[in-house]
Parts: C-alpha cells; sequence; structure tokens
C-alpha cells in the first residue's frame, strides 16, 4: 500500500498483469495503469492441459485418482512440506482412495525431492520435464500445493486445488504483522472470492488436508465451486488483443503526452 503512493511523482503508468491491480492502484492513490494481460494466458503448456480438463472426467469412488503433488520450487519449502504432505496421502490411502502421484519439480530442489520422497508409503512419479508437466497438469483429479504462482497456473488449466504454506520460525515473527491482504493464493484474489482452501504454519494438518482433498475427488459442490470459479478467473484474464499490442499503445500514449508537456 505504501509503494503505489511513492510512485507516483517517478511512473508515469503501470503496465498491469493481473485484472485488480488497476483499480488497486487507483485506491491506493498510485500511478495509473492499464491491464495488458498475463503471459500464462495464452501459454501453450496452459492451453493444451486446460482443454484436457474440460473434457468429460469419471470421478467414481472406485477409480484411481491422479493428484498433483507440488511442494514448492525452494528448499526450504519442500523441506518444511514433504513430511505432512507424504502423511496425508497415507491418510487417503487409509481412508481406501487408490491413487496416481504426479510431482512435478525444477531440477535445482529434484534431488532434494527425490530423496524425501523415499519415506512415503507411496512413491511419487517426479517430473522434471515442463512438457510432461503440462500432460500431469491436464490428467490430474485434484492438486496439494504450496502456496505460489502454481495456482494461477493450475486455476487457467482448470484443476481444483488445496494450498498450504509453512514459514520458518524467524521468518513467521519477522513478516506475520506484514500481511495485509485477505489471501495469499492469485485465484482467490483475481476471483475476489475464497476459492481455494488456505492452510498456514500449524494448520498444516495431514488428516484436515487428505479430508480437503477428499472433496475435490468426487462430483461436490466443492469442486463444482472451484471449477466455475476458475473459469470466471480465465475470462477475467482474458484480452480482446496481444498484450504487447496494448502495452505498446499505452507506451506510446505516454510519449505523445510528454512531447505535448
Amino acid at each position: 500500500p505504501d509503494r503505489a503512493a511513492a510512485m507516483k511523482p517517478y511512473v508515469d503508468h503501470i503496465l498491469c498483469i493481473l485484472p485488480f491491480e488497476v483499480k488497486a492502484l487507483t485506491r491506493l492513490g498510485g500511478p495509473p495503469g492499464t491491464y495488458v494481460g498475463h503471459r500464462l494466458t495464452q501459454d501453450p503448456g496452459v492451453l493444451g492441459a486446460a482443454k484436457a480438463q474440460s473434457l468429460p472426467r469419471d470421478l467414481s469412488e472406485d477409480r484411481v485418482k491422479t493428484l498433483l503433488v507440488l511442494p514448492g520450487s525452494r528448499r526450504g519449502e519442500v523441506r518444511r512440506l514433504i513430511e505432512p504432505f507424504g502423511k496425508a496421502i497415507s491418510v487417503l490411502h487409509q481412508r481406501g482412495h487408490r491413487l496416481r502421484l504426479m510431482l512435478p519439480t525444477v531440477p535445482h530442489v529434484a534431488d532434494l525431492v527425490k530423496a524425501s520422497v523415499t519415506r512415503w508409503d507411496e512413491k511419487p512419479e517426479i517430473i522434471t520435464d515442463p512438457e510432461r508437466k503440462w500432460l500431469a497438469f491436464g490428467k490430474a483429479d485434484a492438486a496439494l500445493i504450496a502456496s505460489g504462482t502454481v495456482s494461477l497456473e493450475l486455476a487457467l488449466c482448470g484443476v481444483p486445488m488445496v494450498s498450504s504454506y509453512k514459514l520458518d520460525p524467524i521468518a513467521r515473527q519477522l513478516l506475520q504483522h506484514l500481511v495485509t491482504t485477505w489471501s495469499a493464493l492469485l485465484p482467490n484474489l483475481i476471483a475476489d472470492r475464497a476459492l481455494v482452501p488456505e492452510f498456514y504454519d500449524q494448520y498444516v494438518r495431514p488428516e484436515n488436508l487428505a479430508r480437503q482433498l477428499e472433496a475435490l475427488f468426487a462430483d461436490t459442490g466443492m469442486r463444482a465451486w472451484q471449477r466455475a470459479g476458475f473459469a470466471e478467473i480465465a475470462r477475467r484474464m482474458a484480452t480482446d488483443r496481444p498484450s504487447g499490442e496494448i502495452a505498446a499503445e499505452v507506451v506510446l500514449g505516454c510519449i505523445k503526452k510528454a512531447n505535448r508537456e
């Protein structure tokens, strides 16, 4: 909130990549902004996964469910979430679910992930290839994730999800007073409603995560609520022209205004 007004003397216009940012800048007394679009809305991988997710899906109780597990892209995130995620999967097995686990990750934490999941009851398929990642997104029935940008990727693909995050104790003490927004997830902020459940720190409880995921494995109101919200997000983020054209038009307008002045 403080940065918006502080930018105004130095910034003529802001090219926004999230649709709610334009109104936020006005509300906070910042420079004017124009929503130019977000690269993910035109990403071939996202579009392919979204098409796969739009097809009819068998959600019958006895079917093997495909669960995406995304414990984060930083080593600290992985270390703090891999154990409760593994325990949540164990709870799902105990409750009678048959699962196919797919764990897309990035190369710099892949070795840590591989070593960490050796303690799991069932070993996931670890994916580091970007093309296979998008194929996994298209096949998934649900996802268990570390809060982050991946939530927007999944929302645009149409994958229902449950989000978690655990701060280290020092960061928790330093940052807790700085958090002022009502949600940490972009899908929730863009939709302006609580689509995806979020669990933080001591509330990252495996038994709860498992039951939240159960509600997404079946044709439930919770699954329908998320899927309808994700469709609304895609509509809000769509642009009628390529982002580059919109941005270039804004830049040219700023140049003309400066020349007149």
